[in-house]
């Protein structure tokens, strides 16, 4: 393994593999990120591949077209919303798994699309509770977006 953590394995052969593969996605990921590495996994079975897989591919394809033509016509970053709400109480966010998807996904479109982003604070709506922008930049772009971030951040006064 190359990348991550390694995971401590057991066993001969087959059963090396499959131990060292179990314990990799295990180990060093908490709860949140076990349950998208299993629903992952579920959508590239065999089964469900073509159903999941190669639709959520022909999105993607669609999206990264749409994006890209944005920054073909000279746009240099885009400014986002990083969230729909203000971001909640912590008691609240671990109290509600399906708001925690929710609450993300604002966020999936430049992943998808393999652009680069940051979120940066935005300053904080009722209650004080802190809302995030994202600056979304063309692939490639990652000093753009950090330098967009940084002048952001200068200007709020961080």
């Amino acid at each position: 393994v190359r990348y991550g953590r390694a995971g401590e394995g057991g066993g001969a052969g087959d059963e090396l593999i499959e131990g060292t593969a179990v314990a990799f996605r295990s180990q060093g990921f908490g709860p949140e990120v076990q349950k998208r590495i299993m629903a992952g996994t579920y959508a590239l079975s065999r089964d469900r591949f073509a159903a999941l897989y190669l639709q959520a591919d022909r999105v993607r394809r669609l999206l990264t077209h749409r994006i890209n033509s944005l920054f073909s016509s000279g746009i240099t970053a885009l400014l986002l919303p990083s969230a729909a709400t203000p971001a909640p109480l912590l008691s609240a966010a671990l109290a509600s798994p399906v708001e925690n998807y929710r609450a993300d996904f604002l966020t999936v479109p430049a992943n998808l699309a393999g652009m680069p982003a940051l979120a940066v604070p935005a300053g904080a709506r009722g209650g004080g509770l802190p809302v995030g922008v994202q600056i979304v930049g063309r692939r490639g772009g990652d000093f753009e977006v950090l330098r967009i971030g940084m002048a952001m951040e200068r200007a709020a006064g961080k």
